[in-house]
C-alpha cells in the first residue's frame, strides 16, 4: 500500500487527537492574529476595515450585558437573527414562556446592536413583537423602551444610517 504525502490514520483516537491539535492551532492562530481566545471581537474587525458581522449560527442564545467587545464568534449575523425571531414568535404562540421570550428578543436586539444593524426592516420586527409580546403581559417598563427605540427607527434615526425601518408610525 502506498501512501502519497499524507500519514494515514489508522485508529479514530489517532483521527481524534489529529482534529484536536488542528483546532489548538487555529485557537493560537486566531490568538496571534487578532489577540481574543475566541477569535476577533467585532471590535477588533472593524479596526481591521472588516465587516463588524456575527458569525454565530445559533438560534438562541442568553442574554448577557457586554462587559466588553463581542466575540464574533459569539454574535449572530442577521440572517440569522430573523430565523431566530421567527422561533421566538412560533414559541411565544405555542408556549407563552415570557421570560424566555424576553430574553430571546433582548439578546437579538443586542446583536442587531453591536453589529449596527439597527436601522433596518429586521430591528423594526424585532422591536414591535417584542412590543406587543410585552403588552400583552403588561411589562409598561419593556413596552416603554421598545416604543423609544421604534419612534427613533420610524424617524430616521437608526444607528445604521440607513434612514429609518420603513412606514410610518
Amino acid at each position: 500500500m502506498a501512501i502519497t504525502g499524507q500519514m494515514m490514520l489508522r485508529t479514530p483516537e489517532e483521527a481524534a487527537r489529529k482534529l484536536e491539535r488542528e483546532r489548538r492551532f487555529a485557537a493560537e492562530q486566531a490568538i496571534g492574529e487578532f489577540g481574543s481566545p475566541g477569535g476577533p471581537t467585532l471590535q477588533e474587525m472593524k479596526a481591521r476595515n472588516k465587516k463588524a458581522v456575527g458569525t454565530s449560527h445559533d438560534l438562541e442564545k442568553s442574554y448577557l450585558r457586554l462587559t466588553s467587545a463581542p466575540e464574533a464568534a459569539k454574535v449572530r449575523p442577521p440572517a440569522v437573527l430573523k430565523e431566530a425571531l421567527a422561533l421566538v414568535k412560533e414559541k411565544w404562540r405555542t408556549q407563552h414562556d415570557y421570560d424566555h421570550a424576553c430574553e430571546q428578543l433582548k439578546s437579538i436586539r443586542q446583536d442587531l446592536t453591536v453589529q449596527h444593524a439597527r436601522g433596518g426592516g429586521l430591528a423594526v420586527a424585532v422591536y414591535e413583537t417584542h412590543a406587543r409580546i410585552a403588552l400583552e403581559v403588561s411589562d409598561f417598563a419593556e413596552y416603554n423602551q421598545c416604543q423609544t427605540v421604534l419612534r427613533e427607527l420610524h424617524n430616521g434615526k437608526g444607528s445604521d444610517g440607513s434612514g429609518g425601518g420603513g412606514g410610518g408610525g
